[in-house]
């Protein structure tokens, strides 16, 4: 509940099945849920990475209360942000909350944060199935620890490599 308080639209989620065919998740509409979004047409040159985007804050909060799952299509670039004061996930922990901060490893044991978007098709607004859910994009975090000598005594020149190519 009190993530759908602090965020708004509508909020689904699922502690997943044991067949696995709907994984864990908490899923908001895109349109809704991202700080910023700006839709660039097609031929027209999308904003720069790591700045601020340029959609006005009056917009922002106006597309966030329409309560609308947008107007998408695959031939605007989309550039969007997303920030929670409640996340810090260098410490994977949940923070800022009127009690002490949280470790995501009691929800999540070692488990990936996934994020992905995707569009479902399931008949059932009850149940949001991997074999019916159409996926755009999906990006994956793992926290690593962390320790004096960087994260688990990771250099930089080979952080980004697979175990096998260190």
């Amino acid at each position: 509940r009190l993530v759908s308080k602090t965020v708004p639209g509508d909020m689904h989620f699922s502690f997943g099945d044991k067949n696995n065919e709907e994984m864990a998740h908490i899923s908001f509409p895109a349109w809704t849920l991202f700080d910023r979004l700006v839709v660039t047409k097609q031929g027209d040159e999308p904003p720069p990475l790591g700045e601020v985007l340029p959609e006005p804050a009056k917009a922002a909060s106006q597309r966030k209360r329409s309560g609308k799952t947008g107007d998408w299509n695959t031939s605007d670039t989309y550039s969007f942000s997303y920030h929670s004061m409640y996340m810090d996930l260098s410490i994977w922990h949940v923070v800022n909350l009127p009690t002490p901060d949280i470790d995501l490893k009691t929800f999540w044991g070692n488990s990936l944060l996934r994020v992905v978007v995707y569009e479902s098709q399931s008949a059932s607004k009850d149940k949001h199935l991997q074999a019916e859910n159409k996926y755009i994009a999906g990006i994956q975090a793992e926290y690593l620890g962390f320790d004096d000598d960087g994260i688990n005594g990771m250099s930089e020149e080979n952080d980004a490599l697979p175990e096998t190519e260190k």
